[in-house]
């Protein structure tokens, strides 16, 4: 029998679901299998058992449920068929009747697809958008949510204490030794600056010349014509990227939504800018269920 033609991301989302199954599987058999209740009567281990199972089970499930929601967001995010709105530059479905950021109503025309091979062409926001003209700059926000100055003040310290408490422990010799001690510092080292000084709570843009930009600890503003590049910082995950300005100096963004019309707005304070987005994770940010109303906002 001929494999059926599903999209890569499919038989990911269909491996995880059999592996989950043949876990839950093999874990309740290993449970009932394997157990031994030393100096208890029969009744109280088999209590307990039933207890451990039970909860290993909810275990099971609650990690099964995430990796689904996060795998079925993946997968509606590297879905061939979508459109970009042409007045923001917005990913949207290829059925989409109305811009959810502009307002914007789109013609009831299908995606563009190409003669030789009959594929939807995969837009690269922003660069390949026709982007519509403004008469007025304005001022452009983007900002993370509420309690995102929060969180990484926290991250740092917990990433900080547990650096501590492993060099202490190792000091006197206990476990898990130098080995993971000078490696978990190191990483301390890296993060703790990174979350602190160079992730981004907001950027503005003022007037399509003024760049602003706030982190937990710092702020600063550069003309937008010192910035450099803006592409994907794969060491904090997919979900980041880095504005690299001309004299070395650079701003860690994490994507959320509103962030492609922030960066549609700095195209067009910069034509040459270089901007290089992941259409995936980009869509996935845009269009994740929980964003709500997103952190994008602009003003005349």
């Amino acid at each position: 029998m001929e494999r059926p033609h599903w999209r890569k991301m499919s038989w990911v989302v269909l491996t995880w679901n059999a592996l989950m199954v043949v876990l839950t599987i093999g874990a309740f058999a290993f449970a009932h299998s394997h157990h031994t209740c030393q100096n208890l009567p029969t009744q109280l281990c088999d209590q307990a058992t039933s207890a451990i199972t039970t909860a290993g089970a909810w275990v099971v499930v609650a990690i099964w449920l995430i990796g689904d929601v996060l795998l079925g967001g993946i997968w509606l995010a590297t879905k061939q068929s979508w459109r970009v709105c042409p007045a923001c530059g917005l990913p949207l479905g290829a059925e989409s009747k109305r811009c959810d950021a502009c307002g914007a109503r789109l013609s009831a025309s299908p995606p563009v697809t190409t003669a030789a091979a009959g594929e939807t062409l995969m837009l690269r926001p922003p660069q390949a958008v026709a982007l519509s003209p403004s008469s007025s700059p304005g001022t452009s926000v983007y900002r993370m949510y509420s309690l995102w100055r929060f969180q990484l003040l926290s991250m740092s310290v917990i990433f900080g204490m547990i650096a501590i408490a492993l060099l202490g422990s190792a000091a006197r010799g206990g476990e898990p030794g130098w080995p993971f001690a000078i490696f978990w510092s190191a990483t301390a080292a890296f993060v703790v600056p990174a979350f602190l000084l160079k992730v981004s709570c907001e950027l503005r843009l003022e007037e399509g010349a003024i760049f602003r930009w706030k982190t937990s600890l710092r702020s600063g503003s550069l003309p937008v014509a010192s910035i450099r590049d803006v592409r994907p910082f794969f060491l904090l995950g997919p979900l980041s990227e880095v504005i690299q300005f001309e004299d070395g100096h650079r701003i860690i963004v994490m994507l959320r939504k509103g962030f492609i019309p922030f960066l549609n707005d700095l195209s067009r304070a910069d034509p040459s800018l270089s901007i290089d987005v992941s259409q995936s994770w980009s869509r996935l940010a845009e269009r994740w269920p929980f964003a709500g109303r997103g952190g994008y906002e602009h003003w005349n």
